[in-house]
């Protein structure tokens, strides 16, 4: 069984952070872990407040997890600021995580503030290269690349540009032969649409974008 580690929020409803990934993980038969960036107050209708844990807190939590276990992928959430996100990426960097998924957590879809400009700034710097596969919504996506997304061809237009962002911010990792198989997709739960998946896949370039 493959065991995955969730860095990620605490929401006590558990349709979102680190409660919804390990059921995720237990869907797919796998074992899940977790280190905990921030409690949230909230419920499936607002988040009433966030109290975010420090770098050393979260990187005390992360250590005994990868000292007893072979992590096969890392999925982050929310990472409320510069030194979290550090601790995620030098988590994934020291031991070559094989498997990376980066849902970059900027606002809640009630439209609470998650992470400050700056610290989302560093993300795009430091940890969306390292991802495997990112996974914005629409408002995630709109705010990562300035880019107007209101429809399918605005979803395909800014995963498009999310991904030739991390391409040219790349960094070398041993464990990887090229960023050749980096895909975006970006979603919302928002359009009431018939289920439909778009996806365009250049040789180098899968791009993917959904709707539901």
């Amino acid at each position: 069984m493959l065991t995955l580690l969730s860095i990620a929020g605490y929401d006590p409803s558990g349709g979102a952070g680190i409660l919804a990934d390990i059921k995720a993980f237990a869907a797919f038969g796998c074992f899940g872990t977790a280190a905990i960036t921030s409690l949230t107050s909230q419920n499936t209708i607002a988040v009433y407040g966030a109290y975010h844990q420090s770098a050393e807190v979260l990187r005390a939590q992360i250590s005994p997890i990868i000292e007893d276990f072979e992590i096969a992928a890392i999925k982050t959430g929310m990472l409320p600021s510069q030194e979290t996100i550090e601790v995620a990426a030098e988590t994934i960097e020291a031991n070559q995580i094989p498997h990376v998924v980066v849902d970059p957590v900027i606002r809640s879809t009630s439209g609470y503030d998650l992470i400050d400009d700056n610290a989302m700034r560093f993300l795009i710097e430091r940890l969306l290269p390292l991802a495997d596969v990112l996974t914005p919504n629409m408002a995630e996506a709109e705010r990562l690349t300035g880019l107007e997304v209101r429809d399918l061809d605005g979803m395909e237009r800014a995963a498009r540009r999310i991904r030739e962002m991390c391409d040219a911010k790349s960094v070398w990792r041993p464990d990887r032969q090229s960023a050749a198989r980096r895909a975006v997709l970006v979603k919302e739960a928002i359009l009431r649409m018939r289920p439909r998946t778009c996806s365009t896949t250049a040789k180098k370039s899968p791009y993917s974008v959904q709707r539901k």
